[in-house]
C-alpha cells in the first residue's frame, strides 16, 4: 500500500479549498486551526499514514457534505396531530 501524506493540507489550505469544513470545525473548537494542524504530524507508532486522524476527519466531512437533507417542516417524518 502506498503511504498517504496529508501534511500538505493544513487548516490554512482548507480555508481556501473547503471553507465550510473550517467553519464547522471552528464552531466546535475555538482553536480548530492549531488542533487540526497538530493532527498532520506523524505518530511515531504509526508509520503507515502521516496525518491519519486528519484524513479521517476530512473523509467523514466529505461524505457528510454529499448527504442531501430535506429542508422544512415534516422532512419525511410523519407527525400525528
Amino acid at each position: 500500500m502506498p503511504v498517504v501524506d496529508f501534511t500538505d493540507t493544513p487548516f490554512a489550505t482548507l480555508q481556501q479549498t473547503r471553507p465550510q469544513f473550517c467553519t464547522i470545525m471552528s464552531g466546535i473548537e475555538t482553536n480548530a486551526a492549531a488542533r487540526f494542524d497538530a493532527l498532520l504530524h506523524n505518530d511515531p507508532a504509526d508509520d503507515f499514514l502521516a496525518g491519519r486522524q486528519a484524513s479521517d476527519i476530512l473523509n467523514i466531512m466529505t461524505a457528510m457534505s454529499d448527504i442531501n437533507l430535506r429542508v422544512g417542516h415534516g422532512a419525511g417524518l410523519s407527525r400525528r396531530r
